[in-house]
């Protein structure tokens, strides 16, 4: 994944149709447990092997963080997600 990426989001919190930048994100094998997660969302930028749809979590610092799987990983991707 490159430094940070351009999504848009079906629909956040109500609105629909949301541009996003997701910041570099980083395999790990568990949900860090002082996410809070929000809501599961759809994506753009899905293919054949990657689902069309992410988890959005709030951290403890009230940022707000994605989870995501691509393909080539076995444990999904957390990382920083700009709304």
């Amino acid at each position: 994944m490159r430094a940070e990426q351009e999504v848009m989001l079906d629909s956040f919190r109500g609105k629909r149709d949301v541009k996003a930048i997701m910041l570099k994100g980083y395999p790990k094998p568990d949900t860090p447990t002082t996410y809070k997660r929000l809501q599961v969302v759809g994506h753009n930028i899905g293919n054949a092997y990657n689902p069309h749809i992410m988890v959005i979590y709030e951290a403890q610092d009230k940022s707000l963080r994605y989870e995501i799987y691509r393909d080539g990983c076995f444990w999904a991707f957390y990382g920083k997600i700009i709304i």
